[in-house]
């Protein structure tokens, strides 16, 4: 490969944009705003179809007025730290 096109792939959009999710998301936890909304969704009591509803509900609401991937990076540490309370996978809500 040339040494001109060694780094072009990282003036796409698409990475950018994924790049400045990550430091919008670092700065909304270091903020306080993801530990917020973690005390109303968080609850290692709740059964996982609720776990679910709740989570897209909020995500549903936080994609009408922000970037998806935004919303996702917003709420990925929630839904984990919720697994973790509740003592089963990440997986299990993560992908649906």
């Amino acid at each position: 490969m040339p040494a001109d096109q060694a780094f072009s792939g990282f003036g796409h959009p698409a990475v950018i944009i994924i790049a400045l999710v990550l430091i919008v998301s670092r700065g909304l936890s270091n903020s306080g705003a993801i530990e917020f909304i973690a005390r109303f969704v968080v609850s290692e009591t709740r059964k996982l179809s609720s776990h679910i509803g709740i989570m897209a509900t909020v995500a549903a609401s936080l994609s009408a007025v922000m970037n998806n991937v935004a919303a996702l990076a917003m709420l990925m540490p929630v839904d984990m730290q919720a697994a973790a309370k509740a003592n089963r996978s990440p997986g299990l809500s993560l992908m649906p």
